[in-house]
């Protein structure tokens, strides 16, 4: 991100604290700006001007067309008010420094006291705790926190009212703004100390990070930055590269292909939670292919819990976590069992079943009018390609229309026979071909 951004040198604060109608009698004739502001306290109004690197105060003559004589002192804070030391004895002062002056204006006898306040403007702000690539500091950043610290490299605008006490006018507004879309940024943040939630406010990519400063009186300092490496991880799990996994119930036994997706770690650890057992796996950093038995000894749905707990450079942790729950092999219609397939169509090309958890199944269809056309059988059903729509291996289509299939399973809690199907569970219904 670039800013465009205004770089004025300097500017005044005129302070004119003689008790009756003093407008106008100090000024900075070569001002390049003037900004007047209501008055600050009740015997002191500001005037602002943007001029070089030092400042020029210019004194009207009050009983002009009387001659008279002018007479400049400095204030000292030494002493906490303006010396007998004259600087000048012109109607004007030039090339002073920030500080108070007073003019004494003479004539026939009569003397008239102006008081003005200089400040040199020469506003500039930087980023504390970076190192000579312009990185953050370590010294800045958490697993919880990270912090950015603006500082200015002038001094606070301090100026005396006429009682000679001391006053600071108020500070400037602080912009903060990054490169990156951060989720809990505000870009118009105002303070000089940016505090940002680790963990869910920064990026998980470098990032730059800009700070510029406005003052009170529309001064606009330059523009700093910071290099942001991440220091948090997250951690995440896909499963895409499997068999779809479902949230509810899947089928045993179930292998699926975790992919590592997390952002910004250096070391992980999976985790599988079975009934009685934890399997850890370390610093399988891109897949870990796990297969999820049927292990409980009653006819209810088995909870598997999968982690993968990712690790920064700077030991940052966070996990992440999903469930698999695995079926005893029950049938659900609705979930498991098309009621119709369209092999040409761009979706449902097979007659598949999904859901099941049974360690050998039959699938045989037949047309209405008893005729078998279709016949599988084997020990893995997810191993199954489907019922493309062909009347046995023949190549031939089956025509469309109405069939009817019958399906015996032996689910994974069961023992099969090796000699007979003795089925635990058989369905049967019919579904539409459509061509």
């Amino acid at each position: 991100m670039r800013f465009i951004f205004y770089y004025i040198a300097c500017s005044f604060l005129l302070t004119i604290i003689y008790t009756g109608n003093t407008s106008g009698q100090i000024t900075g004739d070569y001002a390049d700006k003037v900004v007047v502001t209501s008055k600050i306290h009740a015997d002191t109004s500001i005037h602002v001007f943007y001029h070089g690197k030092t400042g020029s105060l210019n004194a009207k003559n009050p009983f002009f067309p009387a001659p008279a004589t002018f007479s400049w002192t400095e204030f000292k804070t030494a002493i906490n008010d303006f010396d007998n030391t004259s600087v000048s004895s012109d109607t004007f002062i030039t090339g002073k420094p920030s500080g108070g002056y007073k003019v004494r204006i003479s004539s026939a006898g009569v003397d008239s006291i102006y008081v003005a306040w200089i400040f040199i403007d020469s506003l500039s702000v930087r980023i504390d705790q970076k190192d000579i690539n312009n990185d953050l500091s370590i010294y800045s950043y958490s697993c919880d926190y990270t912090v950015f610290q603006a500082l200015l490299t002038q001094s606070p605008y301090i100026y005396y009212d006429s009682k000679n006490k001391k006053q600071t006018l108020p500070g400037p507004t602080y912009f903060w703004s990054s490169d990156h879309p951060l989720r809990n940024f505000t870009s118009d943040d105002s303070t000089q100390t940016l505090r940002m939630d680790t963990t869910k406010g920064m990026p998980y990519e470098k990032a730059k990070f800009f700070v510029h400063v406005e003052d009170k009186f529309g001064a606009i300092s330059n523009v700093d930055s910071v290099n942001y490496t991440p220091v948090v991880t997250k951690a995440k799990i896909d499963t895409t590269a499997s068999h779809p996994v479902y949230e509810k119930i899947n089928s045993a036994p179930f292998t699926v292909t975790f992919l590592n997706k997390s952002k910004n770690g250096v070391r992980f650890v999976w985790k599988f939670s079975e009934i009685k057992t934890d399997t850890v796996r370390r610093n399988d950093t891109t897949k870990v292919v796990h297969t999820f038995p049927y292990t409980s000894p009653r006819d209810t749905v088995v909870p598997y819990k999968v982690f993968l707990i990712s690790q920064s450079l700077q030991q940052c942790v966070d996990t992440a976590r999903i469930n698999i729950s695995i079926s005893p092999g029950d049938i659900e219609k609705g979930d498991s069992l098309p009621n119709y397939f369209t092999p040409e169509g761009n979706n449902y090309k097979k007659f598949r079943i999904y859901n099941l958890s049974i360690r050998q199944f039959r699938f045989t269809v037949f047309s209405r009018w008893g005729k078998k056309v279709y016949e599988a059988q084997g020990p893995n059903m997810l191993e199954w390609d489907g019922w493309n729509g062909n009347i046995g291996n023949s190549g031939r289509e089956a025509s469309a229309g109405i069939y009817y299939y019958v399906l015996e399973v032996i689910s994974w809690d069961k023992v099969p026979d090796a000699k007979h199907m003795k089925t635990n569970g058989k369905y049967s219904g019919f579904f539409y071909l459509f061509r």
